[in-house]
């Protein structure tokens, strides 16, 4: 598994949903380097589209914590996981995948939420002084289920 850095340049087109596609870079590439590239990057390839390049956003690998697993566990399979949704005190809920969720963490298709609240409680208090939103700047309230998912 490569640790690369990722420019993901978003698009819109007056017809249609954003799109993103995303260039990566070699591991060790700075912040720096990545905007400097990104700067230059999106006058030409807004020359090549119709669509008008609305934001560049980076990711860049960190160091992993102390801890976690040395390996998955065998025979699991990443497509298998489970679809949240959490409510929004906006007008979409917000949804999240987590691959190759645990069995015990379903009672058939449904999450056991009680086994996960840890993992839900991150994503709808935050962790260290840092809540995530939905994407649109909009606070995650609380979770609403959780059902099995299969990804391709």
């Amino acid at each position: 598994m490569a640790d690369d850095a990722l420019l993901s340049v978003k698009f819109h087109a007056a017809l249609g949903s954003d799109k993103t596609h995303i260039i990566p870079f070699a591991n060790g590439t700075t912040l720096a380097d990545i905007s400097t590239f990104a700067t230059a990057y999106a006058p030409i390839v807004e020359a090549v589209t119709e669509a008008q390049v609305t934001q560049l956003s980076v990711s860049l690998p960190i160091a992993l914590p102390a801890g976690l697993k040395g390996a998955a566990g065998a025979g699991v399979r990443s497509n298998d996981g489970a679809r949240f949704s959490f409510d929004t005190p906006g007008r979409y809920n917000f949804g999240l995948w987590v691959p190759a969720m645990k069995i015990a963490n379903f009672a058939d298709e449904d999450v056991i939420l009680a086994n996960v609240v840890a993992f839900t409680n991150a994503i709808t208090a935050g962790l260290a002084g840092v809540t995530p939103t939905d994407g649109n700047g909009i606070d995650v309230g609380a979770v609403l289920y959780g059902k099995y998912a299969y990804r391709k």
